[in-house]
C-alpha cells in the first residue's frame, strides 16, 4: 500500500490488476470491477493511472478522460518479462513525446510480441519488429469507458 503523501508526487502509476487491488488494501482476487477500483485509486492521486490488463490491454484514467487501449492477440509462449517490456515501451514513448494512446499501443504491442518467445530476454522485440507488427496488426481503436 502506498502512503497518501507519496501518491501526490507520482506522474504515472502503472499497476496491473492485482497490484491495483493490493494498493487499495484489498485481496489480490477481490471481485470488484477493475474500472471501479481504478477510479477509486485515481481519486487519491494526480497521476495518470494506467492499469495493465494483459491480453486485454490497458485502462487509462487522466484528469480529462477514462479510456481503454486494446491489447493484442498473439500466440502466448511465455509471459516472463512482459511487464518489463511494457514499461520499457511506455518509457520509450514518453521520451519520444508521443501521445498517450500511441505510447500505450506501442507498449502493448511490444509486450505482446515478447510473449511469443520463450525466456525473459530472448523474446524482447526490437523497435523495428514492433513497427512491423504494428503495421501488420493495424491500429485498434481506443474505447472510452463510461
Amino acid at each position: 500500500k502506498l502512503d497518501a503523501d507519496v501518491l501526490q508526487h507520482i506522474d504515472y502509476l502503472t499497476p496491473n490488476e492485482t497490484e491495483l487491488r493490493i494498493l487499495l488494501g484489498l485481496a489480490p482476487d477481490d471481485p470488484t470491477p477493475t474500472v471501479q477500483l481504478a477510479r477509486e485509486l485515481r481519486r487519491r492521486t494526480p497521476a495518470t493511472l494506467i492499469v495493465t490488463q494483459g491480453e486485454h490491454g490497458a485502462l487509462v484514467l487522466t484528469d480529462d478522460m477514462v479510456f481503454a487501449v486494446p491489447g493484442v492477440s498473439v500466440e502466448v509462449v511465455d509471459t516472463t518479462g512482459a511487464g518489463d517490456v511494457f514499461h520499457a515501451g511506455f518509457i520509450y514513448g514518453l521520451l519520444q513525446n508521443w501521445e498517450l494512446g500511441d505510447i500505450l499501443r506501442f507498449a502493448n504491442w511490444s509486450a505482446g510480441l515478447k510473449c511469443g518467445e520463450m525466456g525473459g530476454r530472448k523474446g524482447i522485440p526490437s523497435f523495428e519488429e514492433v513497427q512491423k507488427f504494428m503495421n501488420e496488426v493495424g491500429k485498434k481503436k481506443d474505447q472510452r469507458v463510461s
